[in-house]
């Protein structure tokens, strides 16, 4: 607990000194304090948001106003501002909560009372008619009456009073409760009272351009809520009295949308239907790129190229998307659905050879890779640098392709080939190592489905005799593996069962057509069991027959008979040695002569 602490101030501190250094580097560089800076970044923003409240983009004036600084002290009328727009979206709690702010900052001010009469149209967009008739009571009788008396009065008339109020007044009061109570009870999926007061709002407040973004919100509403049928109401209607507008693009999106998601077996969706979605889809994300259609028509589209395969096209779509969409709350959905795309890819360049394809793919998209922790492609260029018996080029891949992440069936392989690997380079302490952690991991079935894990396996049993390993060699032996591996392991059991001293068995291995012996593996049998005659005899009858004309196992073979006192059979082998015109034939053809000297002085003597 002491030390997380300590590491902690340790970090604090760091900050602090970067933080420092940061206000330095701006100071030095431009003569100016980082809070001038802020602040006048805040007021462009406040211009910004202004100008965006006298076009009447309320839902631009809230996008603006969440970027400025809570520091920053926004001025009555800015926060007027924001409480109007939130109150036209359909927001009447936020409203309230700006308008509360001018009520503290300018009491008994006309701001104050507009403030006061933004709180009494968001109280009726929520229907708090008891607290919106007693709070115009009051308003009533203040000073705020003498400049928005019309205006209270028009709110009460809302409720069914009768006060006496010009048309103009009364119809733009009423229809900002309106059209604020319909975005307010869509918000509340209380669609049917929504619909009411939209349709309401446009026949008798509002005016036909308004028409085509409320009715598509109506539709969006009914969409979300499943209610097909009365959003496709909507979609057509918009389309057909307000063609070329923002929301008939969106409307013929969505009729397209939902003519592909209802037919359940895609293979049957028309072509023609695709092409017009993906089309529209195309338009939407190049058109209103920020907007929050224009995610769910990319999900749609990713959605289209996965279930028809275009791999290629799912590959741009889902880093497009990662790139556009970085706080998307299913990012991990779509990393999958990018890993997927370049997996088949990366597959299919592998079925046709073509090695230099992978090799460029993953070294493009690397940073995307690791972004989505896909370690797949580094797992198969390792598989293609293992097959080429590049150890440590696939080793450096395969680790990376763990780090990075590979899906969970591919994990046995992979650690089974490292395990294998470090083997293969003589690193013995980190085989050992690994292949504990594999086989602790993963259950045997897994495992010994792999060659290379039978053959790392028996590597271990090998430590504890030839005997205990002998019943996974046959496995080995019989399998797809490389016969190089099958070369090399017999190899070692060769070694072992001479370290053993078990020469038949050694002999054994030395004999099977895949260990490819020569006369120089029957010396190493041959002098190893010198002093075991009985091994010794079934060797060197072996050896001859194999190797007929091998001077060395001649040679050993002539020793061992002259030191067991068979000279006549050694003396035949030493006449069948002078044969030829190597050193140790020459050699043979000198101990002849010496025999053959010695035979004669002996006659002399005796």
């Amino acid at each position: 607990m002491r030390l997380s602490k300590l590491l902690l101030a340790f970090l604090v501190v760091i900050f602090l000194i970067q933080v420092n250094t940061l206000f330095a580097q701006i100071n030095n560089a431009t003569s100016v304090n980082p809070l001038v800076i802020i602040q006048e970044q805040n007021e462009k923003l406040v211009k910004q948001m202004e100008r965006a409240y006298r076009w009447k983009h309320y839902d631009k004036v809230i996008e603006i106003s969440k970027k400025i600084s809570i520091l920053y002290p926004l001025s009555a009328k800015d926060n007027l501002i924001i409480a109007e727009s939130y109150l036209r979206l359909g927001y009447p709690k936020e409203a309230i909560s700006y308008a509360n702010k001018v009520l503290t900052l300018r009491k008994k001010t006309f701001e104050a009372c507009r403030a006061e009469l933004i709180k009494f149209m968001a109280l009726a967009v929520m229907e708090q008619r008891a607290k919106v008739i007693k709070g115009i009571k009051n308003f009533l009788n203040t000073f705020c009456s003498q400049k928005y008396s019309l205006e209270a009065q028009a709110i009460l008339n809302y409720f069914g009073k009768n006060y006496k109020v010009p048309s103009k007044v009364l119809k733009k009061i009423q229809g900002i409760i309106v059209k604020a109570r319909g975005l307010y009870l869509l918000r509340k999926d209380r669609l049917f009272e929504a619909e009411r007061d939209i349709f309401l709002y446009l026949n008798v407040y509002g005016n036909l351009f308004e028409a085509p973004d409320l009715l598509f919100k109506l539709a969006e509403a009914y969409f979300k809520k499943k209610q097909v049928k009365k959003a496709k109401l909507l979609y057509q209607l918009i389309i057909t009295k307000w063609d070329g507008t923002k929301q008939a693009l969106l409307s013929k999106f969505r009729l397209y949308e939902i003519a592909y998601q209802q037919i359940v077996i895609k293979q049957l969706v028309p072509k023609e239907t695709i092409q017009n979605l993906l089309s529209y889809i195309a338009e939407i994300k190049y058109r209103y790129p920020k907007s929050k259609i224009a995610q769910e028509a990319h999900l749609l589209e990713i959605q289209i190229y996965k279930q028809y395969k275009k791999f290629e096209k799912l590959r741009k779509s889902t880093k497009e998307f990662i790139k556009n969409y970085p706080n998307y709350p299913k990012l991990n959905q779509i990393f999958k659905d990018y890993c997927y795309s370049v997996t088949s890819i990366l597959n299919g360049y592998y079925e046709k050879g073509n090695l230099p394809l992978i090799f460029k793919l993953t070294q493009t998209d690397s940073e995307f890779l690791k972004k989505t922790h896909c370690g797949y492609p580094f797992y198969l260029i390792g598989n293609i640098l293992f097959s080429y018996n590049f150890f440590i080029h696939s080793a450096y891949e395969y680790i990376k392709a763990f780090n990075i992440g590979v899906p969970p069936r591919l994990r046995p392989d992979l650690l089974t080939k490292l395990t294998f690997l470090a083997f293969e380079t003589g690193n013995q302490t980190l085989f050992n190592d690994l292949f504990e952690y594999t086989s602790k991991t993963f259950s045997n079935k897994t495992l010994f489905s792999s060659p290379f894990y039978t053959f790392c396996f028996a590597i271990n049993e090998l430590k504890k005799g030839v005997n205990s390993a002998e019943p996974y060699l046959k496995s080995i032996i019989n399998s797809k593996i490389d016969t190089f591996y099958k070369w090399q392991i017999l190899h070692l059991f060769r070694d072992k069962a001479l370290s053993q001293k078990l020469y038949l068995s050694a002999l054994n291995y030395t004999l099977h057509p895949i260990f490819n012996s020569t006369d120089s593996d029957f010396v190493l049998l041959l002098t190893s069991s010198f002093s075991n005659s009985s091994a010794f005899e079934k060797i060197s009858e072996v050896a001859l027959k194999k190797f007929p004309n091998s001077t060395d196992i001649k040679w050993i073979y002539v020793y061992y008979l002259e030191k067991h006192g068979r000279f006549k059979q050694a003396l035949s082998l030493w006449k069948n040695l002078t044969n030829g015109t190597q050193p140790q034939n020459e050699l043979a053809k000198a101990y002849e002569k010496f025999l053959r000297l010695q035979k004669i002085a002996h006659k002399l003597v005796y």
